[in-house]
């Protein structure tokens, strides 16, 4: 995956690149781990699983922290699904006919 930050002047920096699963096919940016800044996921579709990236509020991304799925995410949403403070995830295979909802229970330090 490649990130291309913005440089405020209306072109981008050098891309930087960052490692996923294999064939990543959706992504969204939320604030994950509740810090303030937007972390990035990855719905990674040949390895099954999620790749996180936490951002470091500098333009830059931590190298990825994987879920595995056991089955092909096809689609993704974002969304405070249970009414608290995080963001959680609504993760769909349509190979597999399955809707996985990971809920987040991030705690900030």
């Amino acid at each position: 995956m490649w990130v291309f930050v913005n440089d405020g002047k209306g072109t981008f920096k050098k891309q930087a690149s960052y490692k996923t699963g294999k064939l990543p096919h959706y992504l969204v940016a939320f604030d994950a781990d509740r810090d303030g800044k937007p972390d990035l996921v990855t719905a990674n579709k040949d390895s099954k699983d999620l790749s996180i990236l936490r951002n470091f509020g500098n333009g830059t991304f931590d190298q990825e922290i994987r879920y595995n799925l056991r089955t092909e995410p096809t689609a993704m949403y974002a969304a405070n699904l249970d009414a608290d403070t995080g963001i959680d995830l609504a993760v769909v295979s349509s190979s597999s006919a399955d809707l996985a909802i990971l809920v987040n229970i991030y705690k900030a330090r």
